[in-house]
This record gives C-alpha cells, sequence and structure tokens, in this order.
C-alpha cells in the first residue's frame, strides 16, 4: 500500500509531515484485517519469543493506576447533588483534574 510523505517547514515553529494514502480502500481492508486478527497474531508472537513469567519490579502496577486516575472522592457527593451550582462546581474541580493528568 503506497504512502506518500509531504514535508513542509515552518522555521522557527514546526516541521509538518503530511501522510497521504493512496489507495483508501487497500488501507481500510489491512486495518480490518489486523483488528480481526490481532489477538491471534498476538498470540503467534508472544508463543515464538518462548517468554518467561512476567514480572515488574515495585509498585508499577499500583503507580501507573494512580498516574491514570482521577481523585474524585472528596467530591463524590457533590457531583450527584441536586443543586445544579454545588453540581456544577464538582464538575468543573473534576474536569480540571482530568486536564491536569492528560497534560492540558
Amino acid at each position: 500500500m503506497p504512502l506518500s510523505f509531504n514535508e513542509e517547514s515552518y522555521p522557527p515553529v514546526c516541521v509538518l509531515t503530511i501522510w497521504t494514502v493512496e489507495g483508501q480502500e487497500a488501507l481500510a481492508e489491512a486495518l480490518a484485517w489486523l483488528y480481526l486478527r490481532k489477538d491471534r497474531h498476538a498470540e503467534r508472537v508472544i508463543q515464538a519469543l518462548e517468554p518467561g513469567r512476567a514480572s515488574l519490579p515495585g509498585q508499577v502496577i499500583e503507580n501507573a493506576i494512580e498516574a491514570l486516575s482521577v481523585r474524585v472522592d472528596d467530591i463524590a457527593e457533590a457531583l450527584t447533588s441536586p443543586d445544579d451550582e454545588i453540581r456544577k462546581r464538582a464538575e468543573d474541580t473534576r474536569d480540571t483534574r482530568v486536564e491536569h493528568r492528560d497534560g492540558n
């Protein structure tokens, strides 16, 4: 499936690379095949690698969960408040926390 790349420079801000797919139907078919077959393909790759037991050092899983979570326990009651103003302030607080987590 042919791809073409066109680079445009906008100094000092950025260099933009534009990807163009020449054959959108072929791309759609490839993506559909990957989506439908990804679990079988992943299984074959993993088996071929003959991995040992996976282990993660320290509290990697707990740290990842914490980094991807947004704390709402302190505003949970306000989020379900029948008072529109209280609920809106709580929603704004939650949304700000999501933005901070996601880097917006």
